[in-house]
């Protein structure tokens, strides 16, 4: 996915430009790979010209679909965590600091490149940390009061706000089909969520909270990525898990039982110790495909990835974990896929 369809009949037209794919990248051998298998694949489904797009944009192509990836199966994975280690706090320090430990070790066998910690980027990325940590402290503050469906809507909902402050702040337009796309995604998760909505006054005041958290965090860290160009991906993932880690780390000190939880990690059977050690492999790679992903495509394009996350994790859990949906939950599902789809080839 996350391909620009260019027919013939429309290369003259300005409005027909890409969407998920905003730059041509050539990727490196393991990502041209990946592209050339999946265009093979596509190839008898596809035109010929969609087809031709994922070879030349075989970066982007692999770290979205990287991405989906990590973010889709991280419920799983993290479900298992949380049972076997039920203190979040402690779950997510486990997980930014192997983060932070895997890309140090990883720079001192010489396969990642970045510079120490310097102070002055320091302060730049602070914005970053608390954009990156909003969205999941008003998150779980809202889950607190209302249903995950009434979430889910609201986060759909981003989706308009952040492609306005996308075409304001960095210039963005915005094809006739990708205009219609967003409307169809949105759609789609309202119909999801339309028999589970449940209304709460201080639930919705977080929702609120968390949906102008989530336009926040894809415009602005896109702008600080904008403002930075010299900084690699490796270091930005290094400074995001980095500055993060102290926040994570008084959260869990202030404000839950340290006690009860280090009893409980010290009292983790072998199985569940693996569960949580797979977390937090896996928290570095979303970590390290997020930044990927916002350094490659437009805020919009990353928002509406972030948007279609949701739905295949909800996918996921019925089929994992057998969540029972209504017809209109499903049907609502399938709308906002279908949505992202259009809007990966619009």
């Amino acid at each position: 996915m996350a391909v620009e369809e260019v027919r013939k009949s429309e290369v003259d037209d300005v409005q027909d430009e890409e969407a998920l794919v905003d730059e041509p990248a050539t990727g490196s051998s393991t990502e041209n790979t990946f592209a050339s298998k999946l265009a093979d694949s596509l190839s008898g489904v596809l035109p010929h010209s969609m087809v031709a797009r994922i070879r030349e944009n075989a970066n982007v192509v692999f770290w979205l679909n990287f991405y989906l990836l990590c973010s889709s199966t991280m419920l799983i994975i993290n479900k298992g965590a949380v049972q076997a280690l039920p203190h979040t706090a402690l779950l997510l320090v486990l997980q930014t600091a192997t983060s932070v430990g895997l890309l140090l070790y990883g720079r001192k066998l010489g396969h990642f490149d970045f510079e120490n910690f310097n102070m002055e980027k320091g302060r730049k990325w602070i914005g970053v940390t608390l954009a990156w940590l909003l969205p999941m402290y008003t998150n779980m503050k809202a889950l607190q009061h209302i249903n995950v469906e009434s979430v889910i809507v609201f986060r759909t909902l981003t989706t308009f706000a952040v492609a306005f402050g996308d075409r304001i702040l960095f210039g963005k337009k915005f094809s006739n089909r990708a205009i219609f796309a967003m409307v169809v995604i949105v759609v789609g998760g309202v119909l999801y969520a339309l028999n589970d909505v449940y209304f709460d006054s201080v639930g919705y005041f977080w929702a609120f909270c968390y949906f102008f958290a989530t336009v926040v965090n894809a415009l602005y860290i896109k702008y600080v990525f904008e403002s930075l160009p010299h900084m690699g991906n490796w270091e930005k993932t290094y400074y995001n898990n980095l500055l993060a880690l102290p926040v994570l780390l008084a959260m869990f000190l202030f404000g839950g039982d340290v006690v009860a939880s280090v009893s409980a990690f010290s009292n983790i059977s072998f199985g569940g110790l693996f569960v949580v050690l797979l977390s937090c492999v896996a928290g570095t790679a979303i970590s390290l495909a997020g930044t990927m992903c916002r350094d490659l495509v437009s805020a919009t394009s990353f928002n509406i990835a972030g948007n279609m996350n949701k739905f295949i994790t909800v996918l996921l859990s019925i089929v994992v974990f057998g969540k029972v949906n209504t017809v209109s939950a499903l049907s609502g599902l399938l709308v906002a896929l279908c949505g992202g789809a259009l809007y990966a080839f619009s």
